[in-house]
Parts: structure tokens; C-alpha cells; sequence
């Protein structure tokens, strides 16, 4: 790997966003959300987009598919659990983007971090945002949501510590 580049973008669409195609953080400093989300967590977010795609991790994982599939049921008999942790527990809204993952905001996000239908419907959307967002957690070691994710979606979990981090 090399050092990961900032671009500046002129996107009025994008605060801070992995892209793939030039292998870099862009960032938008215009956008009236820079200031709130140009920070070390959602770079470490962006961070873990750019490992995602380099090791082609969840692109070649049916395993992680069929997790994400088992926690979708689980999600649909405890919504409202879910969407309380994310209102009243989730302070940086890694947890919330996941659990919007899993719903792809079928009836508009009910989660804090709001992603569009169209967001979700893009191939392998869902995959990359939880990957992300676990990476994310774990990084910063959020301990907390680390072990609500395990109780909850414990396949997932399962999936991500199996990941051997080799380059």
C-alpha cells in the first residue's frame, strides 16, 4: 500500500468520501458538514473503505453475505431495540450506518446516519458500510458497541475476527 492521498473535490455532493477509482480520501471543505465530520474516526472510516477495496475483502465473501442476510431477520423482530441504540447510544453514528445497512432505509431511515434507497441499492453498498464501520469501531476501540454487535449479530462478528489482515 501506499500512503493514502486527500483530494480536494468540488462535489457538492461529497463531505468525505473513499473513491475507489483514484484510490484516495476526497474531501470537500465547502460542504456545511466538513467541519463536523472531517475528523480522525470518519477518516478511519474512509480508511477502512480503502483496506475493504485494496484486500477485496467483503467483494469475495459469499460467508459475509450470509451473514448480513441472518442479521437482516434478526433486525426485522427488534427494530425498535435497534433504533433506540442508535438514537440513545450512538454518538458517532458508526453503529446507526450499520444498522442502516441492514435496513436499506426501506421505510426512509429511522437511523441516525441516513443513507438514501439509492444509496442502498447500489451492489455491495451494504457489505462495504459494515465493513467499515466494524473496522471503524474497532480501531478506536469502541468496546461497547463492539460487544452490543456480538450479542446482536453474532455471524457478522464472527466473519470479522476470522479476517486475516495480510498485504
Amino acid at each position: 500500500f501506499n500512503a493514502t492521498p486527500f483530494v480536494r473535490t468540488y462535489n457538492e455532493g461529497v463531505v468525505l468520501a473513499y473513491s475507489p477509482r483514484t484510490e484516495s480520501i476526497v474531501y470537500n471543505p465547502a460542504h456545511e458538514k466538513f467541519r463536523e465530520l472531517f475528523n480522525n474516526y470518519t477518516i478511519t472510516h474512509e480508511l477502512g473503505h480503502r483496506i475493504d477495496h485494496m484486500l477485496k475483502i467483503t467483494s469475495n465473501s459469499d460467508e459475509f453475505a450470509v451473514s448480513i442476510e441472518k442479521a437482516r431477520i434478526i433486525m426485522g423482530t427488534k427494530k425498535d431495540m435497534f433504533i433506540a441504540y442508535s438514537r440513545g447510544e450512538d454518538k458517532e453514528g458508526f453503529i446507526s450506518d450499520i444498522f442502516d445497512a441492514l435496513d436499506m432505509a426501506k421505510d426512509g431511515s429511522k437511523f441516525k446516519t441516513g443513507h438514501t434507497k439509492e444509496y442502498w441499492s447500489k451492489l455491495g453498498s451494504d457489505r462495504r458500510e459494515i465493513f467499515a464501520n466494524i473496522f471503524t469501531l474497532k480501531c478506536i476501540r469502541s468496546e461497547g458497541h463492539l460487544k452490543f454487535l456480538r450479542e446482536n449479530f453474532p455471524e457478522i462478528m464472527e466473519f470479522f475476527d476470522s479476517i486475516t489482515w495480510e498485504v
